[in-house]
């Protein structure tokens, strides 16, 4: 797979909340970090980067990802996006992100989110 491939086969997992799937794209040493709320909140390898994203995501009743822009220069991919949240009782609020992604062998090695904390 490419990397483009490799991130976007991610997030189709993370939007499915396939938590398996996703699994398989992290390498064991990959870091994951929300910009915004610095490196203290840092995950890393597949357990922990999985446990992350379920925390916030798991308690949705609905998530959807909604693609925009993929670019790649070598093995690092920046992907715009945003994702609608919604908790019950039907209450929703839109988030855009810029994430950066690098990939190595098929498996993602770093990845930092940026998003707007006030947005």
């Amino acid at each position: 797979m490419s990397v483009e491939q490799t991130v976007l086969a991610m997030w189709k997992a993370v939007s499915e909340r396939d938590w398996d799937t996703a699994h398989t794209f992290y390498a064991e040493d990959c870091v994951f970090i929300d910009v915004p709320v610095g490196s203290a909140n840092a995950a890393r390898g597949p357990d922990d980067i999985v446990r992350k994203l379920r925390i916030s995501l798991d308690p949705l009743a609905a998530y959807v990802n909604h693609p925009g822009l993929i670019l790649t220069n070598g093995s690092v991919a920046i992907f715009e996006h945003s994702e609608t949240w919604t908790w019950l009782p039907g209450q929703s609020t839109v988030m855009h992100f810029v994430s950066v992604h690098k990939v190595l062998d098929g498996k993602i090695t770093f990845w930092k989110d940026y998003w707007d904390m006030g947005g």
